[in-house]
């Protein structure tokens, strides 16, 4: 099958559409562009939790070196764009996420990971939300 040869901002462009339709463990089309099959591959590869269709539900501050030490690294992958670090929770198929969003190094070109202190929780249901800001923030010092 021939495919048609991308620019580097295409090649982008094809690795988000993969970050944004493809959850860890889903097939991988084999008809599907090789750039955006090597996404998905990976992102099979980084974790079985998929945060798809969550979305922002409210935010809090916490050093980057603190919040490691309260919830471990990051299991979610960077975007290479918009997200540096990404925790992905999922209890029983709900899912909640904490994430930085466009103030890292991938998006402003300055500074590094460990220097964030803002992140976003995100989620399907705000419930979800709130039990992840209670147990994991506020029981453990977290600023909302």
């Amino acid at each position: 099958m021939l495919f048609q040869k991308l620019n580097e901002t295409d090649a982008d462009e094809y690795r988000q559409w993969a970050h944004d339709n493809h959850c860890a463990g889903d097939r991988i089309n084999t008809v599907w562009h090789p750039v955006i099959r090597a996404e998905c591959a990976k992102i099979n590869a980084q974790n079985g939790k998929c945060a798809n269709g969550t979305h922002y539900l409210g935010a809090f501050k916490m050093p980057y070196a603190e919040l490691v030490s309260l919830i471990g690294k990051p299991n979610g992958g960077d975007d290479g764009y918009k997200v540096d670090a990404e925790w992905i929770f999922d209890h029983n198929g709900d899912v909640a996420t904490v994430y930085n969003w466009k103030n890292g190094p991938n998006y402003t070109g300055r500074g590094s990971v460990e220097e964030l202190d803002d992140w976003h929780i995100g989620g399907h249901d705000i419930i979800v939300a709130n039990n992840l800001i209670h147990e994991l923030l506020i029981n453990r010092r977290g600023t909302i």
